[in-house]
């Protein structure tokens, strides 16, 4: 990597010869950290199999009202472990739609660990969630609803490394889940509402009471959990994320829950759930998540 000389940085900016320097300086350290994704430690160099990007995404079909998000699996094909050297890394993993529109992956920032302090070691998978539709952006915008409804097309892109693309479908909610759906857009707008707080958190109960098992009960449960952020009630906060883990720890939501939850829970509460979570279902997206984020704060 390029590093910028003392006197390109302290020197006397105001002339032509100097700022033409610092301009050339940054513009090839950028273009270098744009290119140099990752390093092996060894000092080899990358080959087109080195690195492998893998989507997934958990059906083929969604009804209008769920959550759909995307998995992004960053496999190290190496026997070496692979350094992050790009200073831009928020910003370079990125999702791309059938018009497209590109996504950043910006929570790969925190699933590394921080910039430059994270490596994958030989053979590692590291595991990026990302929200491609949600609901309450049709509510707040009803026009939106169109977009989301639909065949839809999705890949993934890491610098020169590409995943295959990915079909899936967004179909009309079904006429008996209007109801659900209905008390979900409620729920939505009362969220700038703080005076509906409790009324819109005792119906969004009263519904998921009634709705258990439904394809609906995970957005249920967030969107209580959110009534419950924006009325300051931790208790159901905390007690609404945890059932939503680990009753449904393949969710998309899980990563977004475990990362609020380790900094809700004081360490030992933390550290009990979390040994739960990854006893009682090993195999999971939260567990994974729970691996790579004790990981990357040394506690693995």
């Amino acid at each position: 990597m390029v590093v910028l000389g003392e006197q390109a940085l302290a020197g006397d900016s105001g002339s032509p010869g100097r700022r033409s320097y610092l301009f050339e300086s940054v513009l090839v350290a950028l273009l270098l950290a744009v290119s140099s994704f990752f390093s092996p430690a060894v000092g080899r160099s990358l080959t087109a199999d080195s690195l492998e990007i893998q989507l997934s995404m958990s059906a083929k079909e969604y009804f209008y009202g769920q959550e759909i998000y995307a998995t992004v699996s960053v496999i190290n094909r190496t026997d070496d472990s692979l350094q992050v050297l790009s200073t831009f890394l928020p910003t370079v993993l990125k999702l791309i739609d059938e018009i497209g529109t590109q996504r950043s992956m910006e929570n790969i920032r925190f699933t590394m660990g921080g910039i430059g302090s994270r490596s994958l070691a030989p053979r590692e998978t590291l595991l990026v969630d990302r929200r491609i539709h949600s609901y309450y952006y049709a509510y707040e915008d009803p026009a939106k609803k169109e977009f989301i409804l639909g065949p839809h097309t999705l890949r993934a892109e890491f610098g020169p490394f590409v995943s295959k693309t990915v079909e899936y479908e967004v179909l009309p909610n079904r006429p008996s889940d209007d109801e659900i759906v209905a008390v979900l857009g409620q729920a939505c707008r009362s969220w700038f509402e703080p005076s509906a707080y409790t009324e819109m958190t005792e119906r969004t109960q009263a519904v998921l009471r009634n709705s258990l098992g439904s394809i609906y009960e995970p957005e249920l449960l967030f969107a209580l959990r959110r009534l419950a952020l924006g009325s300051n009630d931790d208790s159901l906060e905390v007690d609404s994320s945890k059932r939503l883990v680990t009753e449904y720890p393949n969710h998309g939501y899980a990563q977004i829950l475990l990362v609020d939850l380790s900094n809700k829970l004081d360490p030992d509460a933390r550290s009990d759930f979390f040994d739960s979570v990854v006893r009682d279902h090993p195999n999971t997206r939260a567990a994974k998540w729970i691996r790579q984020y004790r990981k990357s704060m040394g506690s693995e």
